[in-house]
């Protein structure tokens, strides 16, 4: 029986999720500490914070604002060798553990999709080193 490239990628993904049951990332992560500004609940929330981890798909974050599980927000990423932050236009919480919650990214303008795979690819070689 043949299978479709989306079978083989579906596959693969289980396999990796078989090896690390209680990770549920699908892309990798780098260790990062940049600054951070975010909005959520409309604007009636304000924040800032540090970047912890940073990943294509999210990131981890610490702050003193207390935030819940499903807050969307918009998040602004003070990367130190970029001209301007990279602006997430739509994450949402998917955990809180004291001062620290995770985002899963919903919305990128592809600008900004592109940036952020640079600065992985950079933080990639970095660590390589």
């Amino acid at each position: 029986m043949m299978t479709t490239p989306n079978q083989q990628a579906a596959m693969e993904r289980t396999e990796t999720v078989a090896t690390r049951p209680n990770d549920r990332r699908v892309s990798p992560r780098c260790r990062v500490q940049f600054r951070t500004t975010f909005t959520g609940d409309g604007l009636r929330l304000e924040g800032m914070g540090t970047v912890l981890d940073l990943s294509l798909g999210g990131c981890r974050v610490e702050a003193s604002l207390p935030v819940k599980r499903a807050l969307l927000m918009e998040l602004r990423i003070y990367v130190p060798d970029l001209d301007w932050p990279l602006m997430i236009d739509a994450a949402v919480v998917q955990w809180v553990k004291d001062q620290t919650f995770g985002l899963r990214f919903l919305q990128l303008r592809p600008t900004e999709q592109a940036r952020l795979q640079q600065v992985m690819d950079r933080r990639e070689e970095e660590e390589e080193e």
